[in-house]
């Protein structure tokens, strides 16, 4: 095979997904809470979550029953200690072509732009005018306890605790490009992207240039104490990163520090609440159309003029949502796409676009892509980013890439 179909240079079509935004969480035992969560970010903007279940021993499962009935909610049981992470790197692997953009984060963050509009709305624009940027950093504000003792379920978290500390913390989640991203370092807060790109706070900045933390425009309400009993319920049980937490010492009694930290009541905030409030006056919007995402990203496969991100998010819509489609259009379908995988790879000219094909060679494998024919094209692509990671001096990057040339040998 002789890669030699020259450049075509790329006009840009307008590249479908099935959804927009999407929102990873994995849970343990957070039934009293998952209904206002849920209510509140598929109100705002968000058409899908991907709800990961880590032991829950109540009824979580029968409270979201509904929403996934409804097809908002995507279900996974997912056992076992220190999950959170594993489970990051599953749904990348997932939902990384389906979902335009992915939001990681856990059941006690509510993601507030101080506009009042839409959190989808929001990123969209915000990576529109962000060249180079993996991911939205939003940093934490510590909602505190307001003095509340004891368990009441009568109301939801929005309303009980409305006072939060004075300034914002200086930790960050992401909302992610997830075809930047091939992992997670050892922290739920670090996505690893691909090169060239990281992720900027809401004025563009990176976590090192960042001076401050601003929360002008959008940021993370994070309910991490609720009342003193609750905190206390909660570092018993556990969590899905921590088999034991931190502040549990090794004869079972907790270390109220953390809790005294972030039980932040400095100044009193409704917005978040009425944010809320105003949302669920709405109709419940709706998800993205997998039909129309696969006959719209055809034409653009037709014209010649594809991207190696566009290639593969039609291949994995398409494997995903084929049953959408008669027989016949699935043969065609697939066979344009066998047909022009070639000339995508010799086309890339980014180094990062090199690594996204190679991160994605075991699918494409596994769902029935010619063998010889992707291992070829696969050690093609090694080469183009080995020369160019030497080539830049990013000799770290070359050490990493060759520990991918086992399995690319051994296909």
């Amino acid at each position: 095979m002789v890669f030699t179909v020259p450049f075509l240079q790329y006009f840009g079509g307008i590249m479908q997904f099935p959804y927009t935004l999407g929102v990873v969480a994995i849970m343990k035992n957070e039934a009293p809470y998952v209904a206002e969560w849920l209510d509140y970010h598929l109100n705002a903007g968000v058409d899908i979550v991907y709800l990961y279940d880590n032991d829950s021993t109540d009824n979580l499962k029968e409270i979201i029953l509904p929403y996934v009935q409804q097809g908002r909610v995507i279900y996974h049981d997912f056992p076992g200690d220190y999950r959170q992470l594993p489970c990051y790197h599953d749904a990348l692997q997932r939902y990384r072509f389906l979902c335009k953009y992915l939001a990681f984060i856990d059941a006690d963050e509510f993601i507030y732009p101080t506009n009042n509009g839409s959190i989808k709305d929001f990123v969209e624009d915000y990576f529109k005018e962000k060249e180079d940027v993996g991911g939205l950093l939003i940093s934490w504000v510590f909602f505190g306890s307001d003095g509340e003792e004891k368990t009441d379920f009568s109301r939801g978290v929005l309303e009980r605790f409305q006072k939060r500390g004075k300034e914002a913390d200086y930790t960050c989640k992401s909302i992610v490009n997830p075809r930047l991203v091939f992992d997670f370092y050892d922290s739920p807060h670090e996505p690893a992207f691909l090169n060239g790109v990281s992720d900027k706070d809401e004025f563009g900045n990176t976590y090192f240039e960042k001076n401050e933390f601003s929360v002008e425009r959008i940021f993370i309400a994070h309910y991490a104490v609720k009342s003193k009993e609750e905190y206390i319920n909660r570092i018993a049980v556990g969590d899905a990163f921590y088999k034991r937490r931190e502040n549990v010492t090794e004869n079972g009694t907790i270390d109220m520090e953390v809790f005294n930290f972030r039980d932040q009541n400095d100044v009193e905030d409704t917005r978040v609440y009425e944010y809320y409030l105003k949302n669920m006056q709405k109709t419940l919007m709706g998800g993205g159309n997998a039909q129309d995402c696969l006959l719209k990203n055809f034409e653009i496969l037709k014209s010649g003029n594809m991207s190696m991100e566009e290639y593969l998010s039609l291949y994995h819509i398409y494997t995903t949502y084929k049953y959408l489609l008669n027989e016949e259009s699935r043969q065609i379908v697939y066979r344009y796409l066998k047909q022009t995988i070639v000339s995508v790879v010799n086309n890339i000219v980014l180094l990062r676009d090199l690594e996204l094909f190679l991160s994605d060679v075991p699918f494409l494998v596994k769902t029935g892509m010619d063998l010889e024919t992707v291992k070829q094209l696969a050690l093609y692509a090694y080469h183009n980013a080995e020369t160019l990671y030497l080539k830049n001096k990013e000799f770290l990057g070359a050490l990493i890439l060759r520990g991918k040339k086992e399995w690319i040998d051994n296909l």
